[in-house]
């Protein structure tokens, strides 16, 4: 009897200490983000935070926009960093993401080989990058009435092409920018950040954002608060930080075999206008970028500006 007991015992001992490591099993946070100035952005994040409570986080650094919108459609992450208009457009379709902050508030620049103003682009070719994302947004909105053409291609290609001295004119953002200028001297550069200030009156325009997984934010509020305060912090760390900040940056391009110098990314930091804003306090700024948007593309955001409950609060 006794001995029946204590295999009893140990049986129910096994099931409850099987079912505890359940409870407390490690789950995952899918974290994407596009290579360039958000990867700078969140340089802290993917070098010190592995977990938060009991979740680990996988950051997964990607190149190009169609990798972004794969992830909104897969609900493949938990968190996303997309352009603004992208993430609103993939929201009026299928609410599946919310805003949850502003990382990037516009590194775009025109730059030349020659002596350039936007009137003397008149008659002649932009090679831009991000057709169809903030890039064209602000570009078209620059350029206004003016009769310029915009050929669209990958970046990369631009790059080159300008390096090569086949193109005389093309749309950059930081962090290529600083990389460009080791290669190739830089006759005119046009911040397109001024050039928006003075057409709106507004400082910055929200350029990139992060998103969370709408359901996966509605269960775990707490690790979404707690996630998004990290973020913060990272913002704040590549400010202030560019020595260390740099050579996290430097590590992730080499792993996606990026040649990008330690001494090129702190020179990008301060031309990449990385912010933090709050999903809640980004509503203003969005709503005035994309009323520019509705001006001469409504498809872009979807057709309409997005509703308060695009925004992700941590507000009861």
């Amino acid at each position: 009897m006794k001995k029946t007991l204590s295999i009893l015992l140990s049986v129910i001992s096994l099931i409850l200490l099987v079912g505890c490591n359940r409870n407390q099993e490690v789950k995952t946070i899918h974290v994407r983000i596009p290579f360039g100035a958000p990867t700078l952005g969140m340089v802290k994040m993917i070098h010190d935070v592995k977990t938060i409570d009991n979740y680990s986080i996988e950051y997964d650094v990607v190149s190009g926009p169609d990798m972004l919108v794969s992830a909104f459609t897969n609900k493949s992450h938990e968190f996303i960093i997309a352009p603004t208009n992208v993430g609103a457009k993939l929201y009026i379709n299928k609410p599946d993401y919310l805003y949850a902050a502003t990382i990037t508030m516009g590194n775009l620049y025109i730059i030349s080989s020659e002596e350039i103003t936007l009137d003397s682009l008149v008659g002649q070719t932009i090679h831009a990058f991000g057709a169809g994302s903030t890039p064209e947004i602000v570009l078209r909105k620059v350029i206004g009435e003016r009769d310029i053409t915009i050929q669209f291609e990958d970046n990369t290609v631009i790059n080159s092409c300008f390096v090569a001295g086949t193109c005389k004119h093309i749309l950059i953002a930081e962090p290529a920018l600083s990389m460009v200028k080791t290669k190739k001297d830089i006759t005119t550069i046009i911040d397109l950040q001024e050039e928006y200030k003075k057409l709106t009156g507004i400082d910055h325009y929200p350029q990139a954002a992060l998103f969370v997984n709408k359901k996966f934010a509605d269960k775990h509020k707490d690790v979404v608060k707690k996630f998004i305060n990290e973020v913060k912090m990272s913002v704040q760390f590549v400010n202030n930080d560019k020595d260390i900040a740099s050579a996290y940056y430097e590590a992730i391009a080499s792993e996606l075999n990026q040649n990008m110098p330690r001494v090129v990314i702190k020179n990008s930091i301060p031309g990449s206008n990385i912010y933090f804003v709050s999903g809640k306090d980004s509503k203003p700024l969005i709503d005035t970028f994309f009323s520019i948007v509705l001006e001469f593309n409504k498809e872009l955001i979807g057709n309409k500006i997005p509703d308060e409950n695009f925004y992700w609060s941590d507000e009861e």
